[in-house]
């Protein structure tokens, strides 16, 4: 079983003055979504952090997300990324 410390969870990730078991939620998120290409090549994220997602969070919104990150490995310009 894997265990964490709250001081191990990096900056970006974690609001250090709310160490509760509620959601954080960050202001201007839309900018912050990643984009489903990576640095790495060949390797694409989808999934409920995309922009479809954005700002419900859905079953819809991931397979959205699955749809459009195929048409951006196809070469097809995708909006907003």
């Amino acid at each position: 079983m894997l265990s964490y410390r709250w001081e191990d969870i990096p900056d970006e990730h974690a609001d250090r003055t709310a160490q509760v078991a509620a959601p954080v939620y960050l202001t201007d998120y839309i900018e912050k979504i990643p984009l489903y290409s990576t640095d790495i090549e060949g390797l694409y994220f989808a999934g409920m952090f995309s922009r479809t997602n954005y700002p419900e969070r859905s079953m819809n919104g991931s397979i959205l997300a699955r749809f459009e990150c195929a048409e951006e490995i196809r070469g097809v310009p995708v909006p907003g990324n």
